[in-house]
């Protein structure tokens, strides 16, 4: 009986946290407006280091080369499977 007691109040407990947590405060926009921030300035991070290294060991023209293979590869299986829908 006890343990039928602790389930019923951990389910409660539960229940009304879960729809407490439906409504978004201010805090929980701004920690959306951070992440959000924050992998814009990890994209734009990620871009400067492939920038610099590009810039410090360029790509020969085998290298660039099979990289338009892979593109073009990709391309083409996505407009694969586009068509097999």
């Amino acid at each position: 009986m006890k343990s039928l007691k602790r389930a019923l109040v951990v389910a409660s407990v539960c229940v009304l946290t879960l729809s407490a947590c439906e409504k978004e405060g201010p805090a929980e926009k701004a920690g959306k407006s951070v992440d959000e921030t924050l992998e814009k300035v990890g994209e734009s991070l990620k871009k400067a280091e492939e920038s610099i290294a590009e810039t410090i060991n360029p790509k020969g023209p085998a290298e660039k080369a099979g990289e338009a293979i892979d593109k073009t590869a990709q391309s083409i299986k996505e407009k694969v499977e586009e068509v097999t829908k």
